[in-house]
């Protein structure tokens, strides 16, 4: 990393960054291990103004075993309203993940926690019968201490580094967008950007095809052919 910043490769000492980092992370949830047989979903939040990343610890046996993130932007209300409609969101009949957990490990207790937690175990227990499992219950908590309070670090880290790093990517594109600027002497920053091309067989089989990017990102919306 220093080499290449050393060098001005700027880009290439990031990138070595991150994998540091992504190294780090992982020793941090190897070592964090709980003597327990529950299933527990950690939910960690990180907030800059109305700009909110939530990033989710998926522990089973005690285990780390898969993580991932939300970004959501121009949040305006609360904390304790952006977990609830988290819950909301991934729990309920249409909610993107359908294994609710023993725990729920929260920055915050969302209002009426004690009804958020029945109604997961009503949803809990609805889902088990399905496919004859016995119902157990799901249990929200806000701990201030022991091994849920280090499963509730990491996810708080990890949020706060999603953060940084999809603010840094974000800064990064527009420093290339800028340079395109520049070199093209373009009027204005190039937000949407087709490349078109036609091919055909000696003058047969015409074929066109147009790939779109937009704020420098592929934008398949846009993609035609």
């Amino acid at each position: 990393m220093r080499a290449a910043s050393e060098q001005l490769e700027f880009e290439l000492a990031a990138l070595y960054r991150d994998q540091m980092q992504a190294i780090e992370s992982v020793r941090q949830q190897q070592r964090v291990v709980a003597i327990t047989d529950k299933d527990q979903d950690v939910v960690g939040l990180y907030r800059e103004g109305d700009l909110v990343e939530l990033a989710v610890l998926y522990v089973r046996s005690g285990r780390v075993i898969e993580a991932a993130t939300f970004s959501q932007p121009r949040v305006e209300v609360p904390d304790s309203e952006v977990i609830a409609s988290y819950l909301r969101d991934h729990y309920g009949e249409e909610g993107l993940d359908q294994l609710i957990p023993d725990e729920l490990i929260l920055p915050e207790l969302p209002e009426g926690a004690e009804g958020v937690a029945e109604w997961l175990s009503e949803r809990r227990a609805s889902l088990a019968a399905q496919v004859g499992r016995k119902p157990r219950k799901t249990q929200l908590f806000c701990p201030e201490r022991g091994v849920r309070r280090q499963l509730l670090d990491l996810a708080q880290d990890n949020a706060r580094h999603a953060f940084d790093e999809k603010r840094r990517a974000e800064q990064d594109v527009e420093e290339r967008l800028g340079r395109l600027q520049a070199r093209l002497r373009l009027p204005v920053v190039p937000r949407h950007i087709e490349c078109i091309d036609i091919s055909h067989l000696a003058g047969q089989d015409t074929y066109g095809s147009i790939v779109a990017l937009k704020d420098g990102l592929p934008n398949k919306r846009d993609y035609r052919s």
